[in-house]
């Protein structure tokens, strides 16, 4: 091994750290009902209730991004999984792809 491999690999390390998070459109569409219910309410939603299809892609954005997964059950039976400071439901009776409308 020589300084070039040494500087490849010390740039290939970099790129890493530098990349940022793997885009998630579902990701943008969730913060822009946040943003929506923040400049209504002066606050972030509680809740916003999620599809089955949703629910599998963040969990996946998570593991990809090697980021902490908040995910509980409820008394109801419901999975939650934290988001920000919301907590994203997933229910079964939404379609897959739907993302809810934000509530207290």
């Amino acid at each position: 091994m020589n300084g070039q491999d040494l500087h490849e690999i010390r740039d290939a390390i970099r790129d890493l750290q530098h990349s940022g998070l793997t885009p998630s459109p579902d990701l943008d569409q969730i913060r822009e009902k946040q943003r929506t219910h923040f400049k209504i309410n002066q606050k972030f939603p509680a809740y916003i209730d999620i599809g089955l299809t949703i629910w599998e892609r963040l969990y996946k954005w998570h593991l990809e991004n090697h980021l902490p997964l908040a995910t509980r059950r409820t008394t109801e039976g419901r999975i939650e999984m934290d988001y920000m400071y919301t907590t994203l439901v997933l229910k079964w009776e939404l379609a897959d792809t739907m993302i809810g409308v934000p509530y207290d």
